[in-house]
């Protein structure tokens, strides 16, 4: 039985060793409320940022039902729709693809797979909630796990 554990210790060391977990998280998690809150609150700025002569304009549908019809804040919005629609969109693709790709691999996911798909669309949507998501997923299966043995 000692050989077993020392087997099982020295590949954990070995795992460890590539920068990769010895935890698989196998399921996916709803997505939290700050996520939801996150994406919708994004989604909506960005269409704002994206058709700025339609949305912005007085009298406009979504300017009177999103900005409460705020001459400043649609001015604004107009003047700055070039750079908030680029940092959206810089901080969604940097999200899904830098941390949650790295914590995806470290986890021995392979590109393609279901979960990581949905981890992925999850990152670029969620932004960065849903890397903390996934870090409290980890901790989950890492409890569980100790509670098993």
């Amino acid at each position: 039985m000692q050989a077993r554990e020392r087997l099982v210790a020295m590949a954990s060391e070995a795992m460890e060793g590539l920068g990769r977990s010895r935890w698989r998280v196998e399921s996916y998690p709803r997505p939290s409320l700050a996520g939801i809150l996150y994406g919708a609150t994004t989604g909506i700025v960005l269409g704002l940022t994206l058709f700025p002569n339609e949305t912005l304009r007085p009298g406009a549908k979504a300017r009177q039902i999103v900005l409460f019809d705020s001459e400043n804040i649609a001015r604004w919005i107009y003047t700055y729709h070039r750079e908030i629609r680029s940092v959206i969109t810089c901080v969604a693709f940097y999200t899904a693809i830098m941390p949650m790709r790295r914590r995806l691999q470290r986890h021995s996911y392979k590109s393609g797979w279901g979960h990581w798909f949905a981890w992925f669309t999850a990152a670029l949507l969620g932004g960065p909630v849903a890397c903390t998501s996934f870090d409290s997923e980890v901790k989950a299966v890492e409890t569980q796990s100790a509670k098993k043995h």
